[in-house]
């Protein structure tokens, strides 16, 4: 047990510009990620990655999908998810950014890209969730998470598996049964307000 009082202060005099990226005021960055002592930021057609420390730019390559979520795999490789449902993979060699994989397994937006062990998830405007083997990165198994009218929004780790939300306000867990496969939804519940959940970036 814990005793005794905590003083919370909210000194704004400690809070100050460090750094800030000029030059770039008509590029709007979508996503960004640290990759150990690198920072990967995606936006429409660019990948730009930042020295976490100097905020030297390091390197800035075209690519030819509009990013919308970044992750980065416990190997460090660096998941790309784009608009256009694109998932890319990418990875830190010889001093700049280089392609590892590319291929669109979904049919619409990537909205999230998470890590839970040997396995990657990515989830679309599609319905779907797609479950990855990290290390091999291929595909192993598709879920229909919602309704194919509505969206996954977002997925977040929980100490048994995945849980996904979707626009059609349904909370879904996917559990692991076995070290490779995977089961259907062993719980589902309606979100608190009853009603749709928008947490996708904009058009």
């Amino acid at each position: 047990m814990v005793t005794g009082s905590v003083k919370l202060t909210n000194d704004l005099q400690t809070t100050k510009l460090v750094s800030s990226l000029k030059g770039l005021h008509n590029i709007s960055f979508r996503c960004m990620e640290q990759e150990g002592p690198r920072v990967w930021i995606g936006c429409d057609g660019m990948i730009y990655v930042y020295d976490a420390l100097t905020y030297e730019l390091l390197s800035c390559v075209t690519v030819p999908l509009a990013a919308n979520r970044i992750h980065v795999a416990p190997d460090n490789a660096v998941w790309i998810g784009g608009r256009t449902g694109t998932v890319a993979i990418w990875a830190w060699k010889d001093g700049r950014p280089q392609l590892v994989m590319q291929t669109t397994p979904h049919g619409g937006r990537v909205t999230c890209i998470v890590g839970s062990g040997k396995y990657m998830w990515t989830s679309s405007f599609d319905s779907r969730i797609i479950i990855w083997d990290a290390e091999k990165r291929r595909a192993l198994q598709e879920l229909a998470a919602c309704d194919e009218s509505y969206a996954v929004n977002w997925l977040a780790v929980s100490r048994r598996g995945v849980v996904s939300l979707s626009k059609d306000a349904q909370v879904v867990e996917w559990r692991y049964i076995q070290r490779k496969n995977f089961q259907l939804p062993t719980f589902r519940s309606e979100a608190a307000h009853g009603q749709s959940v928008d947490g996708a970036p904009p058009e």
